[in-house]
């Protein structure tokens, strides 16, 4: 166990050494906390992390619960991991990213001089809270009864999901530039989210919660990049993710009071952990590789119902289940997928990948700081999601914000700069915004 846990201590020092490296070129804080170039290596390595250390803390039982996983093979995978975050460091550092933190320092409130939207959009918003009271009242007489996947089941349908990425822009437009200080708060939309939350996750669920929340802290955070960050912002972190944990928890049916703590991180992160051990999977055992598939046939046949297409390729996890005969459909990571794809070519395009990911991130908050808080904050919804299902709830939630930004069509989808003349660029960071 000892090699494990030397591998998860260079991932930690990697890391380390980079936000040291990032703060030395722009030493305030704010900005580095706030920063994609920061979060997004934060979060693979909290993700790349959990899995092995549960491993070495409780003897591996709960892994050989679900499929059987060596030390060799999660020193292996741990490598691998260890591999991919010090090539996407790499690309950051050769690429200038963090010399480009000093100069991305935008007057993110006055971005959103005209950013409030029509009335017209509560409607939507409202009509999705009474058809999840609708059906919670419907299933009222068994909910007691069921567990977590019932309790899905009991409000899903074939068109939650875009129900759900609607209400996560409808909260993040309405909160957003309260949070930046640049608009009052409407009371009645603020009822209208927490309600929507409420109910989302009463059903157990996180997904869609873990593209709103990050994006919300991230929000808060950003109103002190002039400055340093507050403490209230990093125990409202904490918070959160004791949140997420407890719901997680509540999702697994376990208490802190009847199991032991580590069995309740273990069930409490399980969607997270159980894309690692896809990865381990795929490191000890034979598969035919899908050689970049998943990243494009995937995705173009996303869009599309299988009605019209019945050789629509079936979601990852369906695949893997179908594959690996595990009990439960697993959820993929960048590395899983990058391993079913490339064999070890994924030490080349996962971290291409990752860089790809900051790049679109990054080019966003040019145009929209709501929709770089949003990339930001859905890439820990990416490490627990194949390709595909990231470019759709991306590009869906993208339309429905930049819908959401005409008003009257006379406003366009990105605003220039106020202060500068029609037709020049909007990457100068001494001018205002409005998007």
């Amino acid at each position: 166990m000892g090699w494990i846990v030397v591998t998860v201590a260079a991932m930690l020092l990697v890391f380390a050494l980079w936000v040291g490296y990032c703060y030395s070129r722009c030493p305030r804080t704010a900005v580095i906390l706030t920063s994609a170039e920061v979060i997004i290596p934060f979060i693979y390595v909290v993700y790349a992390s959990v899995a092995p250390l549960l491993f070495a803390v409780e003897g591996s039982s709960l892994a050989d619960s679900y499929f059987y996983i060596s030390r060799a093979t999660m020193l292996k995978t741990s490598q691998i991991y260890l591999f991919v975050l010090a090539a996407f460091i790499l690309l950051m550092l050769f690429t200038g990213r963090a010399d480009a933190l000093a100069s991305r320092q935008l007057d993110w409130a006055s971005h959103y001089q005209y950013g409030d939207f029509h009335a017209f959009f509560d409607l939507p918003a409202l009509g999705i809270i009474v058809y999840m009271l609708l059906k919670l009242s419907a299933a009222s007489g068994e909910w007691a009864t069921l567990d977590s996947l019932g309790k899905r089941a009991a409000v899903g349908s074939s068109v939650v999901q875009y129900l759900y990425i609607y209400m996560v822009a409808y909260s993040l437009k309405s909160m957003v530039p309260a949070l930046l200080g640049a608009q009052k708060l409407k009371l009645y939309r603020l009822l209208l989210v927490a309600m929507f939350w409420a109910l989302y996750l009463g059903v157990t669920v996180r997904r869609y919660f873990l593209m709103f929340l990050p994006a919300l802290l991230l929000a808060a955070a950003a109103r002190g990049r002039g400055g340093r960050l507050k403490a209230r912002w990093i125990v409202l972190a904490l918070a959160a993710a004791l949140l997420l944990l407890t719901v997680g928890a509540r999702r697994a049916g376990l208490s802190l009071t009847a199991d032991s703590a580590v069995y309740y991180l273990h069930g409490s992160l399980a969607e997270f952990i159980y894309t690692y051990y896809v990865s381990c999977y795929f490191v000890a055992v034979p598969f035919q590789p899908l050689y970049g598939s998943s990243y494009v046939l995937d995705t173009l046949t996303k869009w599309v119902p299988r009605a019209l297409f019945p050789q629509k390729p079936l979601d990852l996890s369906e695949r893997f289940w179908q594959m690996a005969g595990t009990n439960v459909a697993y959820s993929f990571n960048p590395v899983a997928e990058g391993l079913w794809n490339f064999r070890w070519g994924c030490l080349v395009a996962v971290p291409l990948l990752l860089y790809l990911y900051l790049w679109i991130a990054n080019y966003a908050v040019n145009y929209s700081p709501l929709l770089y808080m949003a990339y930001t904050g859905y890439f820990i919804s990416f490490m627990r999601g194949g390709f595909s299902n990231a470019a759709m709830d991306m590009a869906m939630l993208t339309a429905i914000i930049a819908f959401m930004n005409v008003r009257n069509l006379k406003i366009p989808l990105y605003y220039r700069p106020v202060s500068a003349p029609r037709g020049t660029g909007m990457r100068k960071t001494n001018e205002r915004a409005n998007t």
